[in-house]
């Protein structure tokens, strides 16, 4: 959904503000904290949502499928692959061009960057390269019954897939979350309605769920064949109670607003995440909190601030918005970022 869609619900952009702000967070501590050699707050907060943060944003964007997955084929390739594709390869251009000289890299890593971007997905650009293949897989597999297909999906990311290709390796892990999101999108509807009806029960749940994924993230770092499985769907239920808890609060209302600009934020965050972390390092800043905590705030800041101006003044709508040349025959317009 586009952010200017009027057809918002609060708890699944608060649900796309969390999941953003986990991610912006991560690539920051993975970053700074091997540089600064200690693991702060935030290298915690890491490692502890590291089982449901993809898995909820793959979840959320399973959530609306039901509304195209029957539309013609010629629409549907249009705004689930080739409008992802777009943003992907716009991006990546952006970046390597932005990056490889500000940070020293010559002409030849450059290139080196666009060549395998056709084949590997490119940093945390890899979630804009899966999404439209989900959106192919779900498509194609549709003629089947869908309990069939969500026990195929499961039983990839179980078994899993062996290291190459890459996007093979990200597929068999994260397909089946998107797919339980459009499968289950009226039980996950349902579940954040009765959250916001019985608030206490959903806080006790809250509180079971966060104790037990604690307790195996920092405690059982072991594994069993389905354990991230049920980590990231309960993990996904959870950030649904959460967003619904919240959605009403002020707190909440911050979160959506983000949320409903996620894809902006995860277009954009990691060139100012990257010349903020030199930034900082460069001053001679020895905290890892303090400056994973600056980094974020320029990361997310900066994405926003160009889209409010890109809005104000017009200039550079291609960045957040498909222009016409970019869609399909016979599709025509244009269209914003979404996801």
């Amino acid at each position: 959904m586009s952010h200017h869609s009027s057809e918002r619900i609060p708890w699944v952009d608060a649900s796309k503000g969390i999941c953003i702000l986990l991610v912006v967070m991560f690539h920051a501590n993975l970053h700074i904290t091997p540089i600064l050699g200690s693991g702060g707050v935030f290298d915690t907060v890491a490692r502890y949502s590291a089982p449901f943060r993809m898995p909820d944003f793959f979840l959320i964007c399973g959530l609306f499928l039901s509304r195209r997955i029957t539309a013609p084929l010629s629409v549907y390739l249009d705004r689930k692959v080739v409008h992802f594709a777009y943003f992907y390869w716009l991006w990546i251009l952006i970046t390597c061009a932005t990056i490889a000289p500000g940070l020293g890299y010559g002409f030849g890593p450059f290139l080196n960057s666009l060549a395998t971007s056709l084949i590997y997905p490119q940093g945390w650009l890899w979630f804009i390269y899966c999404l439209p293949i989900c959106f192919l897989i779900a498509r194609v597999a549709e003629p089947l019954p869908r309990a069939l297909t969500w026990l195929i999906a499961a039983g990839a990311h179980v078994f899993n897939v062996p290291g190459e290709p890459l996007i093979a390796v990200y597929l068999s892990h994260y397909f089946v979350f998107f797919y339980t999101g459009f499968v289950a999108a009226p039980a996950l509807f349902e579940l954040a309605r009765r959250a916001a009806d019985r608030k206490l029960l959903a806080c006790a749940g809250l509180a079971t769920w966060a104790f037990v994924n604690g307790w195996i993230v920092f405690e059982q770092p072991g594994s069993f064949p389905g354990l991230s499985l049920l980590l990231g769907l309960a993990g996904g239920c959870a950030i649904t109670v959460i967003a619904s808890l919240l959605s009403t609060m002020p707190v909440g209302a911050a979160l959506s607003w983000l949320g409903s600009r996620s894809i902006v934020v995860y277009l954009g965050f990691f060139i100012p995440l990257r010349f903020a972390e030199q930034a900082l390092l460069s001053v001679g800043l020895t905290s890892a909190d303090l400056v994973i905590l600056i980094a974020i705030v320029v990361a997310i800041a900066v994405p926003l601030a160009l889209h409010k101006l890109v809005l104000r003044t017009g200039a550079g709508k291609w960045l957040f918005e498909r222009p016409s040349w970019a869609r399909m025959p016979a599709q025509g317009g244009t269209q914003r970022a979404s996801a």
